[in-house]
């Protein structure tokens, strides 16, 4: 019954009318990508976990000229005389290869980093980023801890 729906429906043959095909010999490949595709390379995204004394850096972020680093999220918390507390701010010294350094200054952890406005800066140098963080103003933070998640982006330096 098979082989009679084969035959009948023209399956074997190379036309259905009984006319043999025409081979031209062209291949038309039609790419409708030519010249208009952007590849953005992902960003990379990283964790870092660090603990340490009070008032010293416990995370150090190397980036490379051509790099944006953007900080996505950021907690930890303290010990002082009254036990663990939540950490309040975290600080951001900038030192580069070229001999320039800075302040990025206090980014407010207990509130929540807001990504869209954390970029450090000094995509188009060779830098360091050391994280500090700091509990309350005072001097009695035993040692502080801090996680911090941020990415890494391919910038055009002009």
């Amino acid at each position: 019954m098979l082989s009679l729906i084969i035959v009948l429906s023209g399956c074997l043959g190379g036309t259905t009318n009984g006319e043999e095909e025409e081979e031209d010999g062209d291949t038309t490949i039609i790419n409708n990508y030519w010249n208009n595709t952007t590849i953005e390379p992902e960003p990379e995204i990283f964790a870092a976990n660090g603990e340490g004394g009070a008032y010293v850096a416990i995370i150090t972020i190397n980036q490379s000229s051509g790099e944006a680093i953007h900080l996505l999220d950021a907690t930890g918390s303290y010990t002082d005389g009254y036990g663990i507390r939540e950490l309040r701010y975290l600080a951001i010294w900038t030192n580069c290869t070229n001999g320039m350094q800075w302040f990025d200054g206090y980014i407010d952890v207990i509130h929540g980093v807001s990504p869209a406005e954390q970029w450090f800066a000094g995509a188009g140098l060779e830098c360091t980023h050391e994280l500090q963080p700091q509990g309350q103003d005072s001097n009695a933070e035993l040692d502080e801890r801090l996680s911090i998640v941020y990415e890494r982006h391919a910038v055009t330096i002009e």
